[in-house]
């Protein structure tokens, strides 16, 4: 782990050594999320939603959105890739409990920490003439460094991203999200000592694809410095993830995310 975040640092100490020439934009801010508690799950919490990044010109970012952070530390306008790393709730056991007596009887699963890396091809877009419009193919991939899931995830999605006016600008897209067996038991499998406990039917999850769906975000330019950024999530279930009766039976196979958060550019 320690070794994973001191390469991460000096993916961006590079960074900040290659820019040092230009002025950094720092976009900052704060707001809230509703999120579920856990994968799988059919009950939300409320959470805070940062939203931070460091720009140097078109090139280098450093940033997060409230799914994670990322550096880009390629600096093309046609490619983006580099290191990751976001936090993962886990099931059970103290925030992580929830109102339902049966999802409580399954095995804890703990918190995790997320560390990989991502790469996207950006291509301008084909119906607008707007030179910073563009598609975006993606995928990333991490994997849990803290022993919560011991598994891994892999994401591709396909995203524009473009200006309205010059004070909106948007981004949107479809996405899939692929995993590993050990993620799959960790959240949906139920074993015979966990099926005794809750009552729920044994069931063994296989890796595979997990669920899809779509991601928008809106950055609205209200005044001066000022901005406002809203985003959403909407994921569905699929496979075994799907059929889990943690999911079928006590959860939800279509869930939200939902965050807003006023910013300001330094």
């Amino acid at each position: 782990m320690k070794a994973v975040l001191a390469s991460i640092g000096a993916a961006a100490c590079v960074l900040c050594g290659e820019a040092a020439a230009e002025k950094p934009i720092v976009l900052l801010g704060l707001g809230a999320a509703e999120t579920t508690r856990f994968e799988g799950s059919d009950e939300y919490r409320e959470t805070p939603f940062i939203f931070a990044q460091v720009r140097w010109g078109n090139r280098y970012f450093i940033g997060t959105d409230g799914g994670g952070v990322r550096a880009d530390i390629v600096g093309w306008r046609f490619i983006e890739a580099g290191p990751e790393i976001s936090y993962r709730f886990g099931r059970g056991g103290g925030d992580s409990g929830t109102q339902d007596p049966v999802l409580d009887a399954l095995p804890v699963v703990e918190e995790s920490i997320e560390v990989g890396g991502f790469f996207a091809m950006n291509f301008p877009a084909p119906f607008t003439p707007k030179i910073r419009d563009a598609l975006t193919l993606e995928g990333s991939y991490v994997e849990d460094v803290t022993s919560g899931h011991d598994g891994y995830l892999a994401r591709v999605m396909l995203r524009y991203r473009g200006r309205m006016n010059k004070r909106i600008a948007v981004q949107a897209g479809p996405f899939a999200t692929y995993a590993s067996e050990e993620f799959m038991n960790a959240f949906y499998d139920v074993t015979p000592s966990a099926a005794l406990a809750s009552g729920l039917p044994t069931f063994d999850a296989d890796e595979g694809w997990k669920d899809y769906g779509g991601r928008a975000t809106l950055v609205v330019g209200l005044w001066g410095d000022w901005r406002l950024i809203a985003t959403g999530t909407y994921r569905h279930y699929i496979n075994d993830a799907f059929e889990s009766p943690i999911v079928a039976e006590r959860g939800e196979r279509g869930v939200w995310f939902g965050g807003g958060a006023l910013s300001r550019r330094f």
